[in-house]
Parts: C-alpha cells; sequence; structure tokens
C-alpha cells in the first residue's frame, strides 16, 4: 500500500513548509499513488492561487507500507 504526500514551501524561501494531506489513500499501486499526487497538486494550486498564496510544490512521494521507502518524484517549478 502507498500513501500520497505532498510538500510545498512558500516561495522564495525555503520556510514555511506545509504538507498536503491526502484523505483518501492509502493506494494499492505506485501507479494510483501517483495519479493521486496529481490530483492534489491541481486541487492545492487552484485553492492558492485563489487566496494568493505563493507556495509550489517542491517535493512528492508514494510511501509504501510500514517499511517507510519512497518512490520520489520532484515537481519543482510545475
Amino acid at each position: 500500500m502507498y500513501k500520497a504526500l505532498v510538500l510545498a514551501c512558500w516561495m522564495g524561501t525555503a520556510q514555511p513548509c506545509i504538507q498536503v494531506t491526502d484523505t483518501r489513500g492509502p493506494y494499492k499501486t505506485a501507479v494510483e499513488c501517483e495519479t493521486r499526487i496529481a490530483e492534489m497538486i491541481i486541487t492545492a494550486r487552484a485553492i492558492w492561487d485563489r487566496l494568493d498564496m505563493p507556495y509550489r510544490v517542491v517535493d512528492t512521494a508514494c510511501k509504501k507500507g510500514q517499511a517507510g521507502s519512497r518512490v520520489l518524484h520532484e515537481h519543482v517549478g510545475h
């Protein structure tokens, strides 16, 4: 099982950063998890744009099971 994680930071600084929390998972496959991450990014960006909050996604991960291994995908600048 995979858990979707998204990390975003205030543009221009390394702080403050926030973790966008997925409320739907976990997912059976990495592909399902990656699809959910894409959805989360789209939704979060729409909210941030509407609220004039200059966050940008700096890291995403599909965290697998209890072991804590990560399938890492960077989305800097997307």
